[in-house]
């Protein structure tokens, strides 16, 4: 998803395990003053091309690539594809089975921020406490609003947003909020797989 692990810019500092020791590279003047008062030894060409080495490595354990660019408008092109009824009831192209909506893909994703807010009040109604919580929207409740009404009652209509967020077009963006980690592939118990959903979808050749 062009995040890493080896990153150009957009970064502090970028640490880098050399073996007995780390490279640091200072990405921008907020970074530069995190370490401006640390005696440090300044970066061999040896340690260099030692991360050269690892960088190569790295990348050749990287089976799955996909270019993020077209993702939100691949999304916003296929709202009623028939792979969101497949992966809500019956699984199909990207899975064996179909979506649990347990929510686990919700709380392994560093890019997944919804929370809920509720209140508590003691027996003595004197006092309370006001608690905020991980939610998900894969989860039920989470469309539900007043009247026994809810914006997303079917997993279809869940999954399908939950994936649209991460290629970005759930909110109407123009970026995709997937950074490629792989947790929610590795973690969901009906082993559905964001990179197929993308291929069936018509995505990514690199795959």
């Amino acid at each position: 998803m062009n995040t890493g692990p080896f990153l150009k810019d957009g970064y502090d500092i970028l640490l880098t395990d050399i073996g007995k020791k780390y490279l640091i590279e200072i990405g921008s003047d907020k970074g530069k003053k995190l370490i401006q008062n640390l005696n440090l030894t300044i970066a061999s060409k040896q340690d260099l091309i030692e991360k050269n080495k690892r960088k190569k490595h790295t990348e050749k354990k990287i089976k799955k690539i996909m270019d993020p660019n077209w993702l939100p408008k691949l999304a916003e092109e296929n709202l009623d594809h028939e792979l969101w009824d497949n992966l809500g009831q019956h699984g199909g192209i990207a899975s064996s089975f179909a979506c649990l909506s347990c929510g686990s893909c919700s709380l392994v994703c560093p890019t997944c921020y919804c929370y809920d807010v509720y209140d508590t009040v003691d027996l003595s109604l004197k006092k309370g406490s006001r608690i905020r919580e991980l939610d998900s929207c894969q989860l039920l409740e989470y469309g539900e609003v007043s009247l026994d009404g809810n914006f997303r009652r079917e997993r279809n209509d869940r999954i399908r947003h939950w994936m649209f967020c991460k290629f970005g077009a759930a909110a109407g963006g123009k970026n995709s909020n997937c950074v490629g980690c792989g947790r929610c592939i590795r973690v969901c118990p009906s082993k559905i797989d964001l990179t197929k959903v993308a291929k069936a979808l018509g995505g990514s050749k690199k795959l």
